[in-house]
């Protein structure tokens, strides 16, 4: 018998795994071979998934749309914007010293996370799996919205950027997206606020996953995992700001590949999972039978 996998799937995989291999091969690197070995296990146990569901690759989201189960929870578009302006608004006043050694708020900046956050919005509204292989092109483009925006000619003007973003994504053994994957397989039961708090801290901390734009791109990736499961994304507000990049400066100055920083990574994640809880607003959250009035 034939098995007829999408597209995107094998693409995604084979784009992934190119580099490592080779280096498997030439450098014995036991861990690439390692991670290059994981995603062949978990292509064949997703095998039974893509044969018994739906696979169009040129869904709503440019991914494949597996219809296996419903959405339950979506996120409300106008309330996340509404918070973001207010973040905006207290990011320009006199004594909003903390945004000193940050990209300053501007309308921009909140017309590119919005796009984002509807990004994530399609991929749950389509039951696109973001932690598998063959969806990992979707945390790209996630950090080609915050980054880049939507329009053509943006995308045209940071062309060369984009190319170096995915070359790390892809090649860098270190700190591009295997390592990310490598953890979600370890933590396939673990609670969604765990998963959000830790990738959340895998993306941040060094060696960083893009780039640039890691803070913004992790918040919208973290609110994924939360708001899969019926939990609140995460959004920064004019309330909580202070923490958040006191959370966020903390992650950058982590080092993953040293040994001693096994204690600070284990009490970083469990502070960001309590920032998530304690920033949660279900008012960010509606049913999937409200989703037309959240926008898309």
């Amino acid at each position: 018998m034939f098995f007829n996998f999408g597209s995107n799937y094998f693409e995604d995989y084979i784009n992934f795994n190119k580099k490592i291999l080779q280096n498997s091969l030439d450098g014995l690197n036991v861990k690439g071979f390692y991670i290059m070995l994981n995603g062949v296990l978990d292509m064949m146990n997703s095998a039974p998934n893509l044969m018994s569901s739906a696979y169009n690759p040129n869904g709503a989201t440019g991914a494949g749309k597996q219809t296996a189960r419903s959405v339950r929870f979506l996120m409300n578009l106008q309330e996340i914007e509404n918070a973001l302006t207010g973040l905006r608004l207290a990011s320009a006043s006199n004594d909003a010293e903390d945004f000193e050694d940050k990209e300053p708020m501007s309308d921009d900046i909140v017309r590119r996370m919005m796009s984002g956050y509807a990004y994530v919005n399609d991929l749950l509204r389509d039951d696109v799996d973001l932690f598998t292989y063959g969806n990992s092109h979707h945390w790209l483009e996630l950090n080609h919205l915050v980054l880049c925006g939507t329009t053509p000619e943006r995308r045209e003007q940071f062309r060369n950027h984009i190319e170096l973003t995915e070359k790390r994504f892809y090649d860098d053994s270190k700190g591009g997206i295997g390592e990310r994957i490598e953890w979600l397989q370890r933590h396939r039961t673990s609670t969604p606020e765990a998963v959000a708090a830790g990738i959340f801290l895998l993306i941040t901390s060094s060696p960083q996953l893009y780039i640039e734009g890691n803070r913004r791109t992790a918040t919208l990736i973290a609110s994924y995992a939360l708001v899969r499961q019926g939990l609140s994304p995460v959004v920064v507000t004019a309330k909580d700001y202070k923490e958040f990049f006191e959370v966020a400066d903390t992650c950058k100055n982590i080092d993953r590949s040293r040994w001693d920083q096994t204690l600070t990574i284990r009490r970083e994640t469990g502070r960001i999972e309590q920032f998530m809880r304690n920033s949660a607003d279900p008012a960010y959250l509606v049913q999937t039978a409200d989703a037309d009035s959240a926008g898309h």
